[in-house]
């Protein structure tokens, strides 16, 4: 009866650990990762390059990890105030927000789910994660690294796992929310990245006989050398030009900044106006250098209403290089 006893003491232990391992091993098997990338920008005024936000990944796995890897024109400064994002919402419509009210909106106000968000300041170190909602938020274990021009965000937490979540947004301001001015060097950007699910690697190949095409036993044949790589292409883009207010007869300088925000260098392009009747513009066309991506160039020109311009002109500009081009305007408006 004993030995009966026991044999039956140690198999409930036996079971339970049994079912834990299983219970696992279920729970590992069901975890997913879904991660996007995006280099489609929204910007508001004219922010800094450590501000201006170029690319952002991001990846999400539902056993509760969230990292974010964010890349801008420039390195964060020492001391800087500005503040840098990164949040998973669930959106169907995943939109970059057009400025920081927006952001806030689709955060904690139009938000149908809890959300993750996490905050540093750029010349600070460490970050600060909540998850939740605006009525109820919870901590969440966050991180922050900077290398060079990129700043990765991790933050980690049981409160969220097995969410919902199929959108990243990011953002970069040049100072805390609702007060930063309208200015040169004093702006936001943003990004939207719809996640989807990360897809299994392919098998490798299995080894069996040659093919008809592989060498004989006598011999190899060498294997084709592998292709080029595609050359990556440039991008070029112009900050958003102020609407001026001008009367006849008087010059105003108006400053042009270009930036490379693709992943490659631009050759040296061009900077070309195109004025309507009634309205000067000089130099109609300036020399744009070489740009590696994320840095930018600063040109300067001169516009003036004269006595047949309308009450309201534009000023075509466009920055050109080979395989990138891209135009904005100038508003004018001729002050009585």
């Amino acid at each position: 009866m004993t030995a009966m006893t026991t044999g039956r003491r140690f198999r409930v232990p036996v079971l339970l650990l049994a079912l834990a391992a299983l219970l696992v091993c279920a729970a590992t098997a069901s975890a997913e990762t879904r991660s996007g990338e995006s280099t489609t920008v929204a910007t508001e005024f004219t922010p800094t390059p450590e501000a201006t936000i170029l690319k952002a990944t991001a990846a999400y796995e539902t056993g509760g990890n969230a990292t974010f890897e964010v890349t801008a024109a420039g390195p964060p400064s020492a001391g800087s105030e500005g503040e840098m994002w990164a949040a998973l919402v669930a959106s169907p419509d995943c939109e970059a927000p057009s400025d920081r009210l927006s952001l806030i909106n689709a955060l904690f106000i139009e938000a149908t789910s809890s959300i993750l968000l996490i905050r540093g300041t750029m010349g600070v170190a460490g970050a600060v994660g909540i998850t939740g909602s605006l009525l109820e938020v919870k901590p969440v274990t966050a991180t922050k690294s900077v290398s060079g021009t990129t700043t990765t965000f991790t933050g980690t937490s049981s409160e969220i796992a097995n969410r919902e979540f199929d959108c990243a947004i990011v953002g970069a301001s040049d100072g805390e929310e609702f007060q930063v001015g309208e200015g040169e060097g004093r702006g936001s950007s943003f990004i939207a990245i719809p996640l989807v699910i990360q897809a299994e690697p392919p098998p490798p190949p299995a080894s069996g006989p040659s093919s008809p095409g592989s060498s004989s036993a006598g011999g190899s044949q060498a294997s084709p050398p592998p292709a080029a790589p595609a050359p990556v292409p440039p991008a070029l883009s112009i900050a958003r030009l102020k609407p001026l207010a001008l009367r006849s007869g008087k010059w105003q300088s108006v400053t042009v900044r270009v930036t490379n925000t693709g992943a490659g260098a631009s050759a040296a392009g061009s900077l070309r106006l195109k004025a309507p009747n009634g309205v000067l513009a000089k130099p109609e066309r300036q020399q744009l250098p070489t740009l590696a991506p994320g840095h930018s160039f600063t040109l300067t020109f001169r516009v003036q209403l004269t006595t047949k311009a309308k009450k309201k002109s534009t000023v075509s500009v466009t920055a050109s290089a080979p395989g990138t081009s891209v135009t904005s305007s100038l508003s004018l408006k001729l002050r009585r």
